[in-house]
């Protein structure tokens, strides 16, 4: 298997908004990401050379432990670049969890989607 330097990490499907261009929201019964199987997943031999993650969702400020999340992608070794899109509503959990991806010192930005 080659290795893989870039992932799009969906930790939850739920959502707060009801966008048509979308309809994630529509989606029932979807278990999020746990913390035990993130870490088994990031610590697969193919992802050794992991250079990019993008946290994304449904929401992904809706996720319980999404400030955990961010720490355990914060301190993936060779990850340089963090990307993490949100729609922008839970504004006072976006600043957390950008304060915890910055303090990384990687290159990490937001996107309001």
């Amino acid at each position: 298997m080659k290795n893989i330097n870039a992932i799009n990490l969906c930790v939850t499907y739920n959502c707060n908004s009801r966008c048509n261009s979308c309809q994630i929201w529509k989606i029932k019964d979807s278990p999020n990401i746990n913390i035990s199987d993130l870490n088994n997943f990031l610590n697969q031999k193919s992802l050794k050379n992991l250079k990019e993650i993008s946290i994304t969702g449904g929401e992904p400020t809706l996720h319980p432990e999404i400030i955990e999340i961010a720490r355990i992608i914060s301190e993936v070794k060779n990850v340089n670049e963090i990307y993490f899109t949100t729609n922008g509503i839970r504004t006072e959990k976006i600043i957390e969890i950008l304060d915890v991806l910055y303090r990384s010192r990687k290159n990490s930005s937001g996107c309001i989607s």
